[in-house]
């Protein structure tokens, strides 16, 4: 199994990164403002002339929102990791809060 300290670390890391990868999008968004990225995933419903895609789109909302949640599950998960430590289900959090945030 994982010790504690390193499921802190590795729940402090991937917030971390997810939240370096967001600002670069958000500089990029800042010299594009009205640029959306859309990736369609796959056509949920085709009937006709009805078409209904599953897509992932990335606009300057979804970002804003993106930095936010990151932002402050970044500062949970530091105040936790010291908060937490040696009681009773301290991995079970940070698996619950890494899902909470994804």
């Amino acid at each position: 199994t994982i010790s504690e300290k390193n499921t802190s670390n590795i729940a402090i890391c991937s917030i971390f990164i997810s939240l370096i990868i967001t600002f670069f999008y958000a500089i990029h968004f800042t010299n594009y403002p009205s640029q959306i990225f859309t990736q369609n995933l796959f056509n949920l419903i085709s009937v006709d002339k009805l078409n209904i895609d599953f897509s992932l789109i990335l606009d300057g909302l979804s970002l804003s929102m993106l930095s936010m949640i990151l932002g402050v599950g970044l500062l949970i998960h530091i105040f936790s990791s010291w908060y937490m430590k040696n009681k009773e289900g301290y991995s079970r959090f940070f698996a619950y809060t890494n899902l909470f945030i994804s």
